[in-house]
């Protein structure tokens, strides 16, 4: 028996068959990771047609109730903010429908907001009940230096509650130290 080792590399070094199989896995490999990176499946290409299906559906339920409340939807307001800031929304919005009057009272004269402004006057005109929608108007006025009063208006919009302002009237107080009387009139939404 003869026995013949002149064909086998003692250093193991891969012959050219060896590298055309390792090239063609490494690229086989390759188009199958690009493949399914890349383009997706008839599954998730499903998934995402009914997450879209479900994101139009809640986009036209928001249209419909900012519609409802002041067209938002004309002006391009529709929700931006996380899921924390939606359930404020939606407590205060449920408190407002209870007692629109108390919470706004509160609200406005919060020390918080107050910070440099006197609040002389809370009145609150017209109240109306639509299907379970209450839409309270509401006028202030507010004392203090322009910015003061600039920035107090601005922590009013910022408060997590469907609030908007309907006009807005500055008048010089002919103080030596530049206050000024604004009257600002709105409305805040509410619903159970």
């Amino acid at each position: 028996m003869n026995i013949h080792l002149s064909s086998v590399d003692w250093q193991q070094r891969p012959n050219r068959r060896e590298k055309i199989i390792f090239a063609c896995s490494v690229l086989i490999f390759f188009a199958v990771f690009l493949k399914s990176c890349w383009y997706p499946s008839n599954k998730a290409i499903g998934v995402a047609k009914s997450e879209l299906k479900g994101i139009i559906e809640e986009k036209i339920a928001l249209e419909r109730n900012a519609g409802l409340l002041q067209d938002t939807d004309a002006k391009g307001k529709l929700w931006t903010g996380t899921p924390d800031e939606r359930v404020a929304y939606i407590k205060m919005a449920q408190r407002v429908s209870e007692s629109p009057n108390v919470v706004l009272m509160k609200e406005f004269s919060n020390p918080a907001l107050l910070r440099d402004v006197k609040l002389s006057n809370i009145d609150f005109p017209d109240q109306k009940n639509e299907s379970g929608m209450i839409k309270q108007q509401w006028k202030i006025n507010v004392n203090g230096a322009f910015v003061s009063v600039g920035k107090y208006i601005e922590r009013l919009e910022g408060l997590p509650m469907l609030l908007f302002i309907d006009n807005i009237t500055f008048n010089s107080a002919n103080d030596p130290f530049g206050r000024v009387n604004a009257e600002v009139e709105g409305t805040v939404y509410g619903w159970k």
